[in-house]
């Protein structure tokens, strides 16, 4: 079916042109038209009660079609994550839309130049930045990609559901040194699980300091999963997949000491807050039967 939408707001926010056409131009409802001639105010009114179940019923049906379309596609043909990005030709940095099994669709950020590129990032932190945030905020993500921001633990967990997932850390201090930690296995759970942590096969030069958060759910200041007598978020200012409570808080308060600011133990210890944090995600690829390899 063949349709226009024309829409304009007013700067109350209120529509003020509505105009739905079905083929050959047909007008179903004008409510600028409807409130400069019809006299009685409920006649307006119940047109533009009507105009709220026509955009409902037409976005509810192109949502359809679309998820009818993303259905039909075979796994090799959907963009789902910056893998897939970098396979169809992409070689820059920066944001891109991806297509995870099961979404709509939504924007993450891509780094294509660290290690032969393809990273979907799924936490970054380069400048002063409130991550202090409640389960929510961190359940749907929050912030700017092209600055500081975390992607959503529900996002997160559809992408590392795809497939067998690698994670790489890289870290800078505030006397500007450098490090990294890579791992061979990266997944968070579902919500039910309390989006758990499982994460193996450490590499680089960072040190371990995610291990002791393997296994754990992730804890804001408003959902305390850890298994400490206290509340380990609202103790060390952040949100993360905290035990008793933590040797890496990548989510801490910028800036701060005592171990609340964005630390990894490991690296500069808990005193040493970093002045840049990246997150990022990659899958593995399958090049021959029973091999694993990243690309």
């Amino acid at each position: 079916m063949m349709l226009k939408i024309i829409l304009f707001a007013t700067t109350l926010g209120f529509i003020s042109t509505y105009m739905y056409e079905e083929p050959f131009g047909k007008p179903i409802i004008n409510i600028n038209n409807c409130c400069a001639t019809q006299a009685i105010n409920n006649h307006c009114e119940t047109d533009k009660q009507t105009l709220a179940i026509n955009i409902s019923k037409i976005l509810n049906e192109y949502n359809q079609r679309i998820e009818k379309l993303f259905q039909s596609l075979g796994t090799e043909s959907r963009i789902r994550d910056c893998q897939d990005i970098k396979h169809v030709g992409h070689k820059t940095t920066g944001v891109y839309t991806i297509y995870p099994d099961g979404t709509m669709g939504f924007p993450v950020r891509c780094d294509m130049d660290t290690v032969d590129g393809g990273w979907t990032v799924i936490q970054r932190r380069v400048s002063n930045s409130d991550f202090y945030k409640t389960w929510n905020d961190y359940q749907i993500g929050f912030g700017n990609l092209s600055n500081n921001f975390w992607l959503g633990n529900q996002q997160i967990h559809t992408l590392t559901s795809q497939g067998w997932y690698e994670l790489r850390v890289d870290l800078k201090s505030v006397d500007d040194m450098t490090a990294y930690a890579a791992y061979n296995v990266f997944a968070v759970g579902s919500v039910d699980s309390g989006y758990k942590l499982t994460v193996d096969g450490y590499s680089g030069n960072a040190g371990d300091s995610l291990a002791h958060h393997n296994g754990r759910p992730f804890s804001t200041k408003d959902r305390d999963n850890d298994n400490y007598s206290g509340h380990c978020a609202q103790a060390y200012t952040g949100a993360w997949w905290y035990g008793k409570c933590h040797d890496s808080n990548l989510n801490g308060k910028y800036g701060a000491t005592a171990a609340k600011g964005p630390v990894w133990e490991t690296f500069k210890g808990n005193e040493g807050p970093l002045k840049i944090t990246e997150m990022k995600i990659r899958r593995w690829v399958s090049k021959r039967r029973n091999s694993y390899t990243p690309q």
